[in-house]
Parts: structure tokens; sequence; C-alpha cells
């Protein structure tokens, strides 16, 4: 099973954990809420900060986007998390660019082969499919985009609208810890196969452009 699906599933047991176990007045004593929580636009500025960051460094952004829905509920917990990640995506994307080729990491050379034809072909579109799917790796796919030609434009926009139904999820997941609500465990995991299937579906479409006009298939190295 792979590794997003064993995040997914983790948080969802959480989630029924703390309906069952009551477990709203521990979670007030956690850093999250003495530090973000309770900490009004300084908490909002180090969240989205922190987001930024460990999405860039791999961190899995379902677990941020989880933190985000506790943190700020459904609304602003959205929009925080949703902010965070586009901004760990641009950080991730122009320090590759900027390092160049030669500096990154074996594993960034090796995803930039796999993901490059695949972004060239729609760039804006398979962004979004990218970051819809539920495999792969987040921080390398904006490192592998960042040292290709692929433009920042599309590949940000793209990628900021492919995170949203996976963002919604768990923003969802979160904030049901506090409010306590059954139907939205549901609808996380109904946009969760949502997701998947439009990702899936968009993969399929390039393949079948790829097929027809020679180009080399490859798998996308995807993310989190």
């Amino acid at each position: 099973m792979h590794k997003n699906i064993v995040v997914f599933v983790v948080l969802i047991t959480i989630a029924v954990l703390a309906r069952l176990l009551d477990l709203d007045e521990m979670l007030e004593a956690t850093w999250l809420h003495t530090h973000i929580v309770t900490q009004g636009a300084k908490g909002i500025a180090l969240f989205v900060g922190l987001t930024a960051v460990f999405s860039a460094l791999g961190i899995p952004r379902q677990l941020l986007a989880f933190a985000g829905g506790f943190a700020f509920g459904i609304g602003y917990g959205l929009g925080w998390a949703l902010l965070g990640l586009t901004l760990g995506c641009t950080l991730g994307f122009y320090t590759a660019r900027l390092v160049g080729q030669g500096n990154l990491p074996h594993k960034v050379h090796a995803a930039l082969k796999r993901i490059e034809p695949f972004l060239q072909y729609k760039p804006f579109l398979m962004a979004l499919c990218i970051r819809l799917m539920p495999i792969g790796n987040n921080a390398l796919t904006s490192m592998a985009a960042g040292v290709s030609h692929v433009p920042a434009a599309s590949f940000i926009a793209g990628s900021a609208v492919g995170y949203l139904p996976q963002t919604i999820i768990f923003v969802l997941l979160g904030s049901g810890i506090q409010l306590e609500s059954t139907w939205q465990t549901g609808l996380s995991i109904v946009l969760f196969l949502i997701s998947s299937a439009l990702g899936t579906w968009l993969y399929r479409r390039y393949r079948r452009h790829a097929a027809m006009h020679r180009a080399p298939l490859t798998t996308a190295s995807a993310e989190q």
C-alpha cells in the first residue's frame, strides 16, 4: 500500500478515535494549540511559514492540511494550508532552479527524467494531474520541475489547483476532531476517491496522446 494511502487511513483512524475517546482536552495542551491556535495573526503567519518549509522539505502535505483543519477549522484551515502548500511548492521549484541540475541529488535527476516529458505535454494540466494522484513525492516533484524547462507559472498554478481536493479532505478530517461530525469523515473518503480517479483519468489521457505521437511513456514522479 502506498504511503499516502497509509497516511490517509491513519488520519481517518485518528479522527474516529478522537470522537470515541473525547481527545479535545488533550489536544488543547499540544504545541499546535499553544503556539498557533491562540496566537492570532502571529500564529497564522507561523503556521503558513512552517507549512511552506515543511512541505518543501518533503513532510506529507496531508499531515499539514490536517493540522490546519484542527487549528483553524474548515474555512480558514483550508485557506492557510493551501497558501502554505503553494508557497512550499514555489520554494522548492525556485530553489532547484537557482541551484541548477549539476548540484542536485541523484534522486532529483532520476525524477526529472520521468517527469519532464509528462509536464511538457500541457504544463498546467499535468501539474494538476500529478497533485491529484495519491502517489509519489511532493518535494521531489517540485524540485524536478524546477530544473526542467517547464514554465514556473503554469506548474505552480496547476499545483495549487491540484492541491485543493486533498487539502479539503484533510482539513475536513482535522476540523472533524473538534466538530465531531461523522459526515466529514465520509465526505473525505468520497473526495479522496474522486480526486484519485480524476488524476488517473488525466494521466491516461496523456498516455493516449503520447502513444499517438510516439512519445516516450513515462510514469510521473507524482506526489503526496
